[in-house]
Order: C-alpha cells, then structure tokens, then sequence
C-alpha cells in the first residue's frame, strides 16, 4: 500500500528553504536530481511519497545532516502550509487547530498515522508514525512533525502567551540522530529515544491557549475548502483510512467503534457505513481484516504471547481468536509463529 501513498510537494520546498538558509544552492541542488528549477509553478498538489523520500535522501546525502527533519522545521514559517495555516489562524484555541490538522493529516502524508490520549488531569500524548519504505524517512518526517507542530503552536498564540507552548517530554522510537543536546534545545524539554512509541506529552493548558485574531465564520470558510482539497486531492480508500486508524489505536490498546472512527474522519456513522458499502465492504469485515494482519505482525515480532495478542487486539478470549485466526491463515496462531521462526 505504501506504494500507492502520495505526500504534499510542500516538503519539497521546506527542504529548499532550509537549505537556502545554510548556504546551499537550490538550482545546483535540482539540477543535481533533474528536477526543472519551476516545477512548484505547476498544478500538481502532491508527489508520491517515494519521491519525497528520495528527495530528502538527497538533501541528507548533500548536507551530511541526518537529523533533516529537525532542520527544516526550524525554519518554516506559517505561510509555509498555505490553506491550513489560514484555517489554523481563525481556530479559538490551539486545540481547535490540532484537532483539524489530526483530521486532515493525509493531506500531509498518506502514510501519516497519528492519535491523542489523556495520560492524566493536565497531560496529553501525541503519538504518530510514517509508513514509508525508508526507515530514515520516517523518523525524520517525525522528528520534522513535532517540532514543526511546536514552532506553529508558538507562532499562532498572541505574543504573551509563546512563553507557554512547550512541550514536558518527547520520545522517539530510534536512536538520536544528532546530539542529544541538539534535541533537547530544540524542544527545550527531556527528550527520550529506543521508546516503544514515538510520542510528544503537553499540558491540556497549552491546547487551550487562544489563537491570536481568530474568526469562526472565516474558520467555517476555511474548513469547507480544506475538506474540498482533501477530496480532490486524496485518493486513498475509506477501508485503507479506517485500517490506519484502527491499526494505530489497537497498538494503544483502544478498540475503537464504527461511530468512534467515523468521528475521526470527520464523517457521520451513517456516511462511513454508505462509503464502505460503494467499496463492498462492512465495518465488521474491514475491523477483522486489520486485527487479523496486525496479528500477523505482532506473531512475527515475537515479543508477546499468543493469549497476550489475543487480548490486545480485543477479542473476548483466546478461543475466539484463534478462532478467527485460523479461519484467515488456514493454520492456527501457534502453527504460524513456528512457520515464521
């Protein structure tokens, strides 16, 4: 599936301007990769996510910088994000512009898989990953997504209140990629690495700072466009949107309902079901599909147990689930982790 992804050709241009900013030639740079020095003045909107990547491997291979990611968030401004950035300037409060950006993050990247939970009375968590085909791009579309977050949460509140939008603790999955002390003053808080999951903790106080100048008319606008941009632009299947989300919350151990996923896609229960159908598809059928290929994974990685698989993925007891297992591999969970040892 990753194949089929596409990004926004907006990283294109954060990587240009980043290294504009160090002293880099962007002609030099395109003509390198064969790239036509106007092609931004064209009407293409998104590249596949390959291309992406390899452009950004290029960018890494010139600079020698393998925290990339961080680099270019240091550098972008809002205009940077075009429709969303005016959408996000007329939110009421920061959360209002993270909950839209959640919602629309395919805009960003198809393979972006994003969710929020309450850790405590005044702690959020953040958690997201990339499915790409280069383990480098993704951490570094990562370590890109929540600076970058950081710095337009800075430049959206009024100037009294930047002092606040901070973090209290960000995790990543692999291992640092520059100094440690690089990280930690470019998040200015603890930053952790080898985490079971990438993650950013927030105050809840931070997501309710107010955005400087909003306008809930001009918001209302502005989201009938973003949701127009997203229909005509993305092209990656309901069943394909809910395996992502289902597939992100079940590694958080949440079993999400079909309202519940409907709501994170901004739709009705009743739209969502409709969609499904035009795909010939049921939610029961499209929920099964992923439990079982999340399975597969958790079986092959090998760092629980069948009973604890069994649990994690919210089947009522281990009978059902092998059960449910056999009937989609032919072989029972037992048979198939001894296959693929």
């Amino acid at each position: 599936m990753t194949s089929q992804y596409t990004a926004t050709i907006r990283y294109v241009p954060l990587l240009l301007q980043c290294l504009k900013a160090h002293g880099y030639r962007r002609s030099q740079f395109l003509e390198s990769l064969n790239i036509p020095l106007d092609f931004m003045q064209g009407k293409e909107l998104r590249l596949p996510t390959d291309t992406v990547e390899y452009i950004w491997q290029q960018g890494r291979d010139l600079t020698g910088w393998q925290h990339l990611g961080l680099m270019c968030a240091n550098q972008l401004t809002l205009t940077d994000y075009g429709l969303m950035a005016h959408l996000w300037m007329n939110c009421a409060t920061l959360r209002e512009g993270f909950n839209a950006s959640r919602a629309n993050e395919k805009l960003m990247h198809m393979g972006m898989q994003s969710d929020v939970q309450i850790l405590d009375e005044d702690t959020e968590q953040y958690t997201t990953q990339f499915k790409v085909a280069d383990e480098w791009a993704g951490q570094a579309f990562v370590e890109f997504d929540f600076l970058s977050i950081l710095r337009v949460g800075q430049h959206l509140v009024p100037e009294e209140f930047r002092p606040q939008v901070i973090y209290k603790e960000v995790g990543f999955k692999h291992q640092p990629l520059t100094s440690v002390e690089f990280y930690e003053k470019a998040f200015n808080c603890p930053v952790n690495f080898g985490c079971e999951t990438n993650y950013v903790n927030l105050s809840s106080s931070v997501m309710d700072l107010p955005v400087y100048a909003s306008d809930p008319m001009v918001k209302s606008l502005l989201e009938d466009a973003v949701m127009k941009l997203v229909n005509t632009t993305i092209t990656l299947s309901t069943a394909d949107t809910i395996e992502d989300i289902l597939e992100t919350s079940l590694r958080q151990n949440l079993d999400l309902k079909l309202p519940e996923v409907a709501e994170r896609m901004g739709v009705s229960a009743s739209t969502l079901k409709r969609k499904l159908q035009e795909e010939n598809l049921s939610y029961s059928e499209v929920d099964k599909r992923i439990k079982l290929q999340l399975a597969e994974k958790l079986i092959i990685e090998g760092k629980l147990s069948i009973d604890q698989i069994a649990e994690k993925l919210q089947y009522k007891d281990s009978s059902s689930f092998h059960r449910a297992f056999k009937s989609w591999t032919g072989m029972t969970p037992g048979k198939f982790k001894h296959n693929n040892n």
